[in-house]
């Protein structure tokens, strides 16, 4: 079986990863030709930003917060499609930067000249948080919570929605 892709961006099409839900809305007037290619989703483990993250994710020797980080940054790049197929454009979402802690944990963050968003993960996931601190042009904010219990793809969308308005 031959396969042809679309002239785009080579990442955004991956056949790995499979989801209906988002691509079960696809019409014949989009780039896939009116053709019903349900074992096919949009992908962005390749998407740029997060390729700081997911390499510095893939260094941790420990595999419970490996998949803690996996599944935070799956919870990104699922908002990210959500956003991109309703038409936003995504394209200078600033590098998610990552840090391996002293104790081993790590750091996602997004550092912006007036704010900074970001997780870290932590070995035990209770301890894992949110935080968004700003400077005193976007209200001095400070906030943070742990993510252990909570709705985190409401997290997610909140933090992301913040960073895309103010950058």
């Amino acid at each position: 079986m031959n396969i042809f892709l679309q002239e785009t961006d080579p990442r955004s099409i991956d056949k790995r990863h499979v989801s209906i839900d988002l691509i079960k809305n696809i019409g014949p007037d989009n780039t896939f030709g009116g053709l019903d290619f349900t074992e096919y989703q949009l992908s962005w483990q390749g998407w740029p930003p997060l390729y700081c993250a997911r390499e510095v994710a893939r260094r941790i020797p420990d595999n419970t917060i490996t998949a803690a980080a996996n599944d935070l940054l799956s919870h990104i790049e699922k908002l990210g499609l959500e956003l991109r197929r309703a038409g936003f454009d995504l394209d200078n979402v600033p590098v998610l930067n990552a840090f391996i802690t002293e104790n081993d944990s790590l750091l996602f963050e997004w550092i912006l000249e007036d704010f900074r968003v970001g997780f870290t993960v932590e070995r035990d996931e209770r301890e894992s948080c949110w935080y968004v601190v700003t400077k005193e042009r976007l209200g001095s904010i400070r906030a943070s919570g742990y993510t252990y219990g909570v709705d985190i793809q409401k997290i997610v969308g909140w933090i992301f929605h913040f960073m895309l308005i103010n950058t």
